[in-house]
């Protein structure tokens, strides 16, 4: 399960980091783009490059699954309990 941005956002304060590669995992795909915008303060990513690969490296873990198959299994994955993340894996099928 994904930690809460905030939550993450308050650890890499009180270390006086930014987002990266391994804290992006950390929260939820919806949740991605508050680490590189006013939210994340002085722990956002520096480079969007960064929110461009985390999705594509999820879209990629689920990318040859079928949409039925998808749908049926949503709730057993964590990376699909987060309808944002669904939505752009099923965008990537079909666009």
């Amino acid at each position: 399960m994904y930690e809460k941005f905030y939550d993450v956002k308050k650890e890499l304060e009180s270390r006086g980091e930014r987002f990266d590669e391994e804290s992006l995992k950390r929260i939820s795909y919806g949740d991605l783009i508050l680490a590189f915008i006013g939210n994340a303060g002085k722990t956002a990513c520096k480079t969007w490059d960064l929110l461009e690969k985390e999705k594509q490296r999820r879209i990629n873990q689920v990318k040859h699954t079928s949409i039925d198959d998808l749908v049926k299994d949503k709730g057993r994955w964590a990376i699909l309990d987060d309808s944002h993340m669904l939505y752009a894996v099923m965008e990537s099928k079909v666009g």
